[in-house]
């Protein structure tokens, strides 16, 4: 049993490292399989998530200032989360969970989704200092979502007219 669990570990594990070499050489516009974020797309507006993949990108680059201003939240939650599953998966492993765990309770989650809930509201602010919470705008091309309204649905936001189309899907 512990066998076949290790076996499904570093197979996921391959992956993992596959998925990151790739996005650290090629970047998230060499990557054209990586979908932008709907949500951002339908209302153009920033989820909670997006950014974490040009974040993940400057984290695997080394640019961990960088990987910050694209998901500040994100990059704070990340390596915890991680770590949290990785001692829940190496206990899964063994059989039996580890000594030590990194648990938040049922308290430390509603923090958590309450702090979630702030960053994703604040984020789309569209006034100084909630805009530093908002991604960079991409300079990726290639991405299928367009559209005009790439920063909310306040009228301030919107495209002035001979700027042409901005790309909304890419809060990737």
């Amino acid at each position: 049993m512990r066998r076949d669990r290790a076996g499904w570990v570093i197979l996921g594990v391959a992956v993992l490292a596959a998925a990151a070499f790739f996005l650290r050489e090629m970047g998230p516009s060499g990557l054209p399989w990586l979908p932008g974020c709907t949500f951002h797309w339908l209302t153009g507006w920033y989820c909670p998530g997006c950014g974490m993949t040009r974040a993940a990108h400057a984290a695997l680059n080394g640019e961990i200032l960088q990987a910050f201003r694209f998901n500040p939240l994100g990059m704070l939650l990340l390596p915890l989360a991680s770590a949290g599953l990785a001692l829940e998966i190496l206990g899964w492993v063994r059989g039996r969970p580890l000594g030590f765990r990194l648990s938040v309770g049922s308290k430390g989650g509603w923090v958590i989704l309450w702090l979630i809930l702030a960053f994703w509201l604040l984020r789309n602010l569209p006034t100084w200092p909630f805009t530093l919470l908002a991604p960079p705008p991409s300079q990726m091309g290639g991405l299928s979502f367009i559209s005009e309204n790439t920063r909310g649905p306040w009228p301030s936001s919107r495209t002035q007219e001979g700027q042409g189309l901005q790309i909304a899907g890419a809060c990737v």
